[in-house]
């Protein structure tokens, strides 16, 4: 889907398999407000950036909300590639493998991420989880980046900064802050800690019982990533279906 227009809205709708030659996979848009809600976009490719969704120069106003980024392949971005002033919130992005940068997210824009969860992501030359470029900063509150399998987890280029506040980054592939930017372990709330999670094998991310993203355990910064707590065992696996988030996503995304 390609939009050129002022606006562009989309909500419960699943992008499964589509094939871009240039840019956005599922969704490509410029020049808009765009709003994505509660959207599933699973196992798509482009040939340069942004695999399932790709924003170029959209407003302020634009959001990306709820949504599950899964399995989606691209050059740059393989999640998602942003440039605009776009805030991405309460979305679940994983395994998505970006053959050059930003595995789970690249932005060259002044975007705010916030309680997100990333896991298993990979920048096969940088960037496992989140990229970010451009002259702007970024702003990343109360998000997980974990397990991101290379690139390693958060991090910026030279002469750009990220304002990270109540995120947990842990065990990714790379080092977990890397770049430009340098450990923000233990400053403004973040931390690095197992996560904890439910049973990612059964596209489950919400959190165990005892784990330090929980509000009980974050010292005021409230609930850190997507999901909050689960019916869930107590060991965590890390492998993930895409039956199984496709299977959610028609029962209703719980």
């Amino acid at each position: 889907m390609v939009s050129d227009r002022r606006s562009l809205s989309i909500s419960d709708c699943l992008f499964e398999g589509n094939t871009a030659d240039g840019h956005g996979g599922a969704v490509r848009s410029y020049y808009d407000t765009v709003i994505l809600q509660n959207v599933v976009a699973v196992g798509n490719t482009a040939g340069e950036s942004g695999g399932a969704v790709s924003l170029e120069d959209v407003g302020s106003q634009s959001e990306i909300t709820s949504c599950r980024i899964i399995g989606n392949t691209a050059q740059f971005g393989a999640g998602l590639a942003v440039a605009g002033s776009v805030t991405i919130s309460e979305c679940v992005i994983a395994d998505n493998e970006a053959i050059q940068f930003g595995g789970g997210i690249f932005s060259v824009s002044p975007c705010t991420i916030t309680s997100c969860t990333l896991v298993r992501n990979l920048g096969q030359i940088l960037g496992g989880g989140i990229l970010h470029g451009g002259e702007d900063d970024l702003v990343l509150e109360n998000t997980i980046v974990a397990h991101s399998m290379g690139g390693g987890g958060i991090g910026c280029f030279p002469g750009v900064f990220i304002s990270a506040s109540c995120c947990d980054s842990y065990g990714n592939a790379g080092d977990d802050w890397y770049g430009a930017i340098d450990d923000q372990t233990g400053v403004n709330g973040n931390i690095s800690a197992d996560p904890r999670f439910c049973d990612p094998e059964t596209d489950d991310f919400h959190l165990q019982w005892g784990s330090p993203c929980l509000p009980v355990y974050t010292g005021g910064c409230g609930l850190i990533g997507a999901l909050g707590a689960g019916n869930c065992p107590s060991a965590s696996v890390e492998t993930l279906t895409w039956g199984g988030i496709k299977a959610r996503f028609r029962d209703g995304g719980r």
